[in-house]
């Protein structure tokens, strides 16, 4: 938990939740929904930056698109270690850059994400993993995912009663909406250059900035940013844009539930489907092809509503449920949407 608690007021919950499915609305638009004025929304997102609430602006984008081939959800759980030694572990972790997530989760449990284009790429970094755990390592679980979501409202901040409108008209939505309707499944990666790497590899932690942000560190104009992104959008390279919060900083605990159901894929529809609809503290969560088929991110205030939570989706759908395992997610050393492009966009 962080040492200091960002209390939200009614205006920035519905910030969080306006930002969250599109964080590239104007902000004048973004008042007006919000019932609020210019000015003050400004400063309500500057002071939500500033201390931490909303840790990056980010694209979601097809991992297919940029050449990642191969990508890999990886549950590393250790023996009872010092402070000393699991910190350089981590250290280590944090370092490579493939790994695009290292979640710090409770009994010294470890989640990374790696993700590579070639077949040698991915024996290599896998090889890291194990040289850098060395002999603490007690099990390595690799996963390949189906889909990594985030659940649409993502409200679990939210205390008042609020609905984001469907018809937002700045910040590409409409191009949002035509990437999603139908969505387009990539299938090999998007023909990009040098000035493309530089804009994607900018965005990917600052998706909020101006097009003349983006166009001086790209060394464009700001209409060609403009037709970069729509190209980006028209080609299904990314879906849509939107904002991560850090859980902790306004007080709250996030949790795993790894779930087996044994391959149902009806009954894991239902599941999730339940969870969109009916629970407010789902966040995110991963579809594996391999041995854990969910796991899910919850963002609580205690271990008790979590334990409740997990009790109503066994009384639910327990029947299912072939094996469970419930984690706090402790701490989030390093959590990016994507590595840098040049690092896995395929060599000519």
């Amino acid at each position: 938990m962080s040492d200091k608690i960002v209390e939200l007021d009614v205006v920035e919950q519905k910030i969080l939740a306006v930002l969250g499915r599109n964080s590239r609305i104007a902000t004048t638009e973004l008042a007006e929904i919000i019932g609020n004025n210019y000015p003050a929304v400004r400063n309500r997102i500057s002071r939500l930056m500033e201390n931490k609430v909303i840790d990056y602006f980010y694209p979601m984008i097809q991992f297919t698109g940029i050449g990642i081939r191969r990508c890999f959800g990886i549950y590393i759980s250790l023996r009872e270690i010092s402070s000393e030694e699991f910190n350089a572990i981590i250290k280590k972790f944090v370092s490579n850059p493939y790994i695009i997530k290292v979640h710090e989760l409770e009994k010294q449990n470890i989640f990374l994400m790696l993700t590579t284009n070639f077949i040698r790429e991915a024996r290599d970094n896998m090889d890291f993993i194990r040289q850098t755990c060395g002999d603490n390592l007690l099990s390595l679980v690799a996963m390949t995912p189906f889909t990594i979501s985030y659940f649409k409202k993502r409200r679990f901040f939210m205390n008042v009663d609020f609905e984001v409108p469907e018809n937002i008209k700045t910040g590409y939505a409409k191009e949002v909406f035509k990437a999603n309707n139908p969505f387009v499944h990539l299938t090999s990666p998007l023909k990009l250059d040098k000035t493309d790497f530089k804009i994607l590899n900018y965005i990917k932690l600052n998706a909020g900035a101006s097009l003349e942000e983006i166009g001086k560190e790209a060394g464009i104009s700001s209409a060609g940013v403009d037709y970069k992104l729509k190209r980006y959008l028209g080609k299904h390279l990314i879906t849509h844009f939107g904002i991560e919060i850090n859980p902790e900083v306004i007080g709250y605990l996030s949790f795993l539930l790894f779930l087996r159901i044994g391959g149902k894929t009806k009954e894991k529809e239902e599941l999730i489907e339940y969870l969109r609809k009916e629970v407010k503290a789902a966040y995110q969560y991963y579809e594996y092809i391999e041995h854990w088929e969910l796991v899910i991110t919850f963002c609580v205030k205690n271990r008790q509503e979590m334990e409740k939570i997990k009790e109503d989706i066994t009384n639910k759908f327990g029947k299912y449920i072939k094996e469970s395992e419930l984690l706090w997610s402790k701490k989030r050393h390093k959590n990016e949407p994507y590595p840098n492009i040049e690092l896995v966009y395929p060599k000519s």
